[in-house]
């Protein structure tokens, strides 16, 4: 066994998740996108959080908690809840898969949420090329015409 090869004694598995589990949280996602668009805010986000539960830990293995804290994050972005909005787009960026850095929504929200606490440590990290043009952009019209989180993450 290599040096490299070695488990550290804290190191935890990462384990699959079932195919039982994936469809309750496709149908949890379908349930909160539902809620959403019919104004129930408060019973979407519910719902989302309901479907991160049922994630294992590190939940920033899987590629399925950058979808619901994006939806989370969004939800709370469009209370003004823009701490938690913050707190939610930033651990989906961190996700260790990669695939929430290289999400231009997800880079988008977070550099507005950053403007809006005032966080000019994180701000300059996030904020280059076409995402720092969407940003000025978003400056100028305060708020981004209604879409769906789902259809901007696949982007």
């Amino acid at each position: 066994m290599g040096l490299f090869s070695k488990k550290k004694k804290d190191e935890r598995e990462v384990i699959e998740i079932t195919p039982e589990v994936k469809e309750k949280l496709d149908e949890l996602a379908q349930r909160g996108n539902q809620f959403e668009e019919e104004g129930q805010l408060e019973e979407a986000v519910r719902t989302w959080e309901e479907g991160l539960k049922l994630i294992p830990e590190p939940q920033q293995f899987y590629s399925e908690t950058i979808w619901f804290l994006a939806a989370i994050g969004d939800v709370c972005f469009q209370k003004g809840l823009f701490s938690k909005a913050h707190e939610c787009f930033d651990k989906a960026r961190g996700n260790l898969t990669g695939e929430g850095y290289g999400n231009p929504f997800i880079m988008l929200r977070l550099g507005e949420c950053c403007l809006e606490i005032g966080d000019e440590k994180t701000r300059p990290s996030i904020c280059s090329g076409r995402i720092c043009w969407r940003a000025e952009k978003y400056l100028s019209r305060t708020r981004m015409g209604k879409m769906t989180v789902r259809s901007i993450l696949n982007f």
